[in-house]
């Protein structure tokens, strides 16, 4: 393991093992239902962290409207994640959507400019629907709810915010939730 993944002795911590030992006798059905549940657990800090950036980023213009100055991106993986995230971030600001599997081009599209015309604060991106080929550089900030294994396809949805019309330095973040799966994800992209 990395140094980041020793716990306060300098060992690797007892969790990892049970993970690569669940993993093995129960095969790679349950591994996705531990990711999820990673994914799940971390929903009640993101949204403080969302409420918290987007109150932080938001202005009102001279005709009293809110202006987004720093729209935020919600990378999630899991389609439970997402709607979760979906329908709890309204209630804490103003408007969410999200772009997940199964949307229609039309409906995407019409989010992609919603967004890149600074009328959304906060859009919801499944990784796997949203990470590739799209421009979203009117956001130079970004949270990972959830990641996947491959670091390809991180690398590909971080890129959605640091295309060439970005002008701005890009704010990455990264949920971890420590002695769950994202230990292991972590440790296997670094």
């Amino acid at each position: 393991p990395s140094r980041e993944h020793l716990d306060d002795t300098g060992k690797k911590p007892k969790v990892v093992d049970e993970i690569a030992e669940f993993a093995r006798e129960h095969g790679i059905e349950y591994i996705s239902k531990l990711r999820k549940a990673a994914g799940i657990s971390k929903i009640p800090t993101a949204i403080e962290y969302i409420k918290d950036h987007v109150y932080s980023t938001t202005e009102i213009d001279s005709r009293g409207h809110k202006v987004f100055t720093r729209p935020l991106l919600v990378w999630t993986y899991h389609t439970e994640v997402s709607e979760e995230m979906t329908r709890v971030i309204p209630s804490e600001v103003d408007d969410v959507a999200i772009i997940m599997g199964g949307i229609s081009q039309n409906k995407r599209q019409r989010l992609i400019d919603e967004f890149q015309d600074g009328k959304i604060p906060v859009l919801v991106c499944q990784i796997s629907a949203a990470g590739v080929g799209i421009d979203l550089t009117r956001s130079c900030d970004a949270i990972f709810v959830e990641t996947d294994w491959t670091t390809a396809l991180i690398q590909q949805a971080e890129e959605r915010i640091q295309g060439v019309n970005q002008k701005r330095p890009a704010t990455i973040t990264t949920m971890v939730a420590a002695g769950t799966l994202d230990d292991r994800i972590q440790f296997i992209q670094h």
